[in-house]
């Protein structure tokens, strides 16, 4: 049961992206739906906070897990998808096509929701690349303006780069330990000694994460500059 409220948030995201993302629905009608969305979410986040209290034992096997630290994240995520959902309400009002906003922006929060509660390496992996995806989407929303085409297209490149190098290491560390799931390479990590020694393919791993997160680091800047 506790593992079912825990893709209630994501599930009321993806939800309401496909439903406000439809060009057919009227602007009133899309506003009473991103409403019912906000509503929906403090409920969702209220039930999962209810489960998360009575939950004992995680299963490893488990694609999704809660714990202390990805449920305060995902408090976070569903707050300020409340707030963005509330502050986008009256720009977009008068775009001709808001439904496009709306879609990338609701899958965007439903990917970060995704990759918040990943137990599985590949699931946080394709998480992490949806949320590149329907970033460069938004930034594309005025594909009329020169400075954000620039620079969705310097996004879109260094992007790709971190996620191959991202996949790398999630294969190695698959390669190494035989397993996906995120708790169990952490537990095994956390009970090493201190004179563990890595292997090859662990530092290597590492190298590429630390890659992944440098580029990421680096795209962030040329996107504010740009």
């Amino acid at each position: 049961m506790s593992q079912f409220f825990s893709i209630l948030i994501p599930l009321v995201l993806a939800a309401g992206a496909l439903i406000a993302g439809n060009p057919r629905l009227t602007e009133i009608k899309r506003q009473i739906l991103l409403r019912a969305i906000s509503i929906a979410l403090g409920i969702s986040t209220i039930l999962v906070a209810i489960a998360f209290f009575r939950i004992t034992e995680q299963n490893s096997e488990y694609l999704l897990r809660l714990n202390a630290i990805n449920l305060t994240v995902l408090f976070l995520v569903s707050f300020m998808a409340i707030i963005l959902i509330k502050f986008s309400e009256g720009y977009m009002r008068s775009e001709k096509q808001s439904h496009k906003f709306w879609r990338w922006l609701l899958l965007s929060l439903t990917s970060v929701s995704v990759v918040v509660l990943s137990n599985n390496l590949l699931l946080l992996w394709l998480g992490w690349v949806s949320i590149s995806l329907c970033f460069h989407r938004l930034l594309l929303f005025y594909p009329d303006r020169p400075r954000a085409v620039f620079a969705a297209h310097k996004k879109f490149i260094l992007a790709r780069l971190a996620e191959v190098c991202l996949l790398g290491a999630v294969l190695l560390l698959y390669s190494h330990h035989g397993t996906f799931q995120l708790n169990v390479l952490l537990d095994h990590y956390q009970g090493l000694a201190a004179t563990y020694e890595l292997s090859f393919v662990e530092k290597l791993a590492a190298f590429l994460i630390a890659q992944t997160a440098l580029i990421k680091c680096v795209l962030s800047c040329l996107c504010m500059a740009g």
